[in-house]
């Protein structure tokens, strides 16, 4: 892993100055893993099993037509989505409603490996400790977990990508809280430790992903319980899931 990756503004350091394409991040809906709290993130259990709850498909839906009604998705926006079936059932509700007629799936946009807690019922104060090893060292592996530091690398590599594949495109990145949280952490200009500050993603909840190195709007307070809830059934309207945006200055 390259040692920039724990230093503040990542994507400078690759090259990226300004966007040239608009991004919006969605994090999928409420799955069958989160409905008995279990942690599914290897390929093998992921890709063809844990897919959305009903509550989930009905999230996802209730997001995606409210920012179709808005424009902010049309059948032009490109769908890039992990390929995780509970990202991919997402990724394939958004399809269907705007019109988009592929999705593109990206290992790099796959949950976070969580090693040797997989397939586990994660204690809250699990997800405290790995957060806090995290901040101390973004290269922490506890339990065998995904460094913080290998899953900001390879979400800022894909956005390195997409950037010199596309120009003034709309792309959704359709994937999980960690990987979101980590690549608003890059935008952001802050290192992979700093992660937690980020306000974490609501299930099936749409975001603009803005380069903005010094706006600090995304950051609050650190509140692990929060991030928890997150990962639990969500007591936030759906309505309510998606922040407001404005329509594409780039048309598309």
């Amino acid at each position: 892993m390259d040692k920039l990756f724990l230093d503040s503004n990542v994507l400078a350091a690759l090259g990226i100055q300004a966007l040239r394409n608009r991004y919006l991040g969605l994090r999928h809906g409420f799955s069958e893993a989160n409905v008995i709290e279990l942690v599914a993130s290897y390929p093998d259990h992921a890709i063809d099993k844990w897919g959305l709850s009903d509550l989930g498909k009905s999230q996802v839906t209730s997001s995606v037509k409210k920012e179709v009604q808005r424009g902010i998705i049309t059948s032009k926006t490109i769908i890039h989505s992990s390929d995780f079936l509970r990202a991919r059932e997402s990724a394939e509700i958004v399809r269907q409603i705007s019109g988009v007629k592929e999705i593109i799936l990206e290992a790099a946009l796959r949950d976070r490996n969580f090693g040797s807690l997989e397939m586990k019922e994660v204690e809250d104060d699990v997800y405290k400790q790995m957060w806090l090893a995290d901040a101390a060292d973004a290269t922490s592996e506890k339990w065998g977990v995904e460094s913080a530091a290998h899953v900001m690398e390879r979400v800022a590599r894909l956005m390195v990508r997409l950037e010199e594949k596309y120009d003034r495109q709309t792309i959704l990145l359709v994937s999980h809280g960690d990987p979101l949280q980590m690549l608003e952490c890059a935008l952001s200009g802050l290192p992979a430790s700093r992660h937690q500050e980020i306000k974490p993603f609501h299930q099936a909840e749409i975001r603009e992903l803005v380069l903005s190195p010094s706006d600090e709007s995304l950051l609050e307070p650190i509140d692990y319980e929060a991030e928890i809830a997150s990962r639990r059934i969500t007591h936030q309207p759906i309505e309510e899931a998606s922040g407001e945006m404005k329509n594409s200055v780039f048309g598309v």
